[in-house]
């Protein structure tokens, strides 16, 4: 499953932050911070609009990220119809940077999804 821990991972690597670089940005603790990151603790509301607005993440793109850590092996809450061909780029390279933590049947679903949208040439573009 997807989680936002791993969006936090690849956020901080991305713009080669610390564990305390990212916690002060997001006015969080290090120990916080470490706790999410391994899985044992959420983020609040507040948190993760503020992690969002720190990494100048689209509102797409935090409806996906939103979206993304809802997944799980029976449910797929993301509506690809309502997203430009870009950012449907920047999911499938997410969620292809995690292919590793998402289970085989969500992976399955995603490819249904993506491949029904394909099918009726949905594209906001």
């Amino acid at each position: 499953m997807v989680d936002i821990k791993y969006l936090l991972i690849s956020l901080r690597k991305r713009h080669k932050h610390s564990k305390i670089e990212m916690a002060n940005k997001l006015g969080i603790t290090k120990n916080f911070l470490y706790r999410v990151e391994t899985g044992r603790r959420n983020f609040s509301e507040t948190t993760l609009n503020r992690l969002f607005t720190e990494y100048n993440i689209s509102e797409e793109m935090q409806e996906i990220y939103k979206a993304i850590t809802k997944l799980n092996s029976s449910s797929i809450l993301i509506d690809l119809k309502n997203i430009d061909s870009l950012n449907k780029r920047k999911l499938i390279i997410l969620l292809s940077e995690n292919l590793d933590k998402i289970s085989e049947r969500t992976i399955k679903t995603i490819n249904i999804i993506l491949k029904k949208d394909l099918e009726k040439g949905v594209d906001n573009d």
